[in-house]
């Protein structure tokens, strides 16, 4: 069986590391805790058939490593076997949260939490980690998996986060002294439901960065409407028919944009929707109502419609 060992492990040397391998680990997930020249010093001192993953996207827990007891004492929720209640996430009265060590009186607090403007604090809620801005610093740090936070995300989520890393990555190893970011792959991160983004502790440890939000909940997706069930037709004039299964409403003229694989999202316009049956209709309003309508490019089995 092949051993890979969890970021609740908390591995965070080359000592831990070396010893997961002579346990029979071909792979260790790093702690979430780790700067990229952690991750650098680690994979200069591990066997090198030893392979790192690290978390570049996704949600950051507030508990070091994940190893979180407040969903459980709070809801008898094991937040450890997949049960998360994300209590720290929960708006908290921000009457006790000025922090200090009662005998040493000449140590500043160590915990104040900042108010935002409406009064709320969020000194427990982390922001979602997002690196596709730094692809070439990961890909020279030594990591060999990139990991991206995914329980209890939906497939569109799934989709477009992953593709756009793919795009990006793929872009660097094709050419690494030519790359160069392109903004359409950030513009796709901001298309999913997420939280203010951050870059984790990649820059900055975490004592000198605690990389909370300042805003209560999810920063919302554009609306997923539909996943193409086959390859599209092309008709006459170059147009292209599309069957489609419905997962939320669209209407008739509605600016949507489909996502395909390393693509980012091509914009166009709900023209010519039809059932079916080829019926013209004003709008797909039913659950896995299949329809049609028509495409300016080629569309496959799988691609996926969302508002524009």
């Amino acid at each position: 069986m092949e051993i890979h060992i969890s970021t609740q492990a908390s591995a965070v040397s080359a000592q831990a590391c070396t010893a997961w391998h002579k346990l029979g680990a071909s792979r260790v997930v790093l702690a979430r805790e780790l700067t990229l020249n952690d991750i650098r010093e680690i994979r200069a001192n591990i066997p090198e058939e030893l392979e790192l993953e690290a978390f570049v996207h996704g949600a950051m827990c507030i508990a070091y490593s994940g190893r979180c007891l407040l969903s459980n004492y709070f809801t008898g929720r094991d937040a450890n076997h997949g049960q998360c209640a994300q209590s720290c996430r929960w708006h908290y009265s921000p009457t006790a949260i000025d922090l200090a060590e009662s005998n040493r009186a000449d140590i500043p607090s160590v915990a104040t939490a900042e108010q935002t403007e409406k009064g709320e604090t969020f000194f427990m809620s982390s922001k979602d980690t997002s690196m596709i801005r730094y692809i070439p610093e990961l890909e020279t740090s030594g990591i060999s998996s990139y990991k991206i936070e995914g329980r209890v995300k939906s497939a569109y989520y799934t989709a477009v986060v992953t593709n756009a890393y793919r795009m990006a990555l793929d872009e660097y190893r094709r050419d690494p002294a030519a790359y160069k970011f392109n903004e359409d792959w950030e513009r796709e991160l901001e298309g999913v439901s997420h939280r203010e983004y951050g870059t984790g502790f990649y820059f900055t440890p975490p004592h000198e960065n605690a990389n909370v939000v300042h805003e209560l909940g999810y920063i919302r997706e554009k609306a997923y409407i539909a996943t193409a069930v086959e390859d599209s037709h092309e008709n006459p004039d170059g147009t292209h028919d599309v069957l489609f299964i419905q997962r939320n409403k669209v209407s008739a003229g509605d600016r949507v944009e489909l996502i395909s694989p390393g693509k980012c999202g091509r914009g166009f316009y709900a023209e010519n929707l039809r059932d079916a049956d080829g019926e013209p209709v004003e709008s797909a309003p039913h659950p896995s109502m299949l329809f049609r309508l028509t495409a300016p490019f080629k569309v496959y089995e799988g691609d996926i419609l969302r508002l524009g």
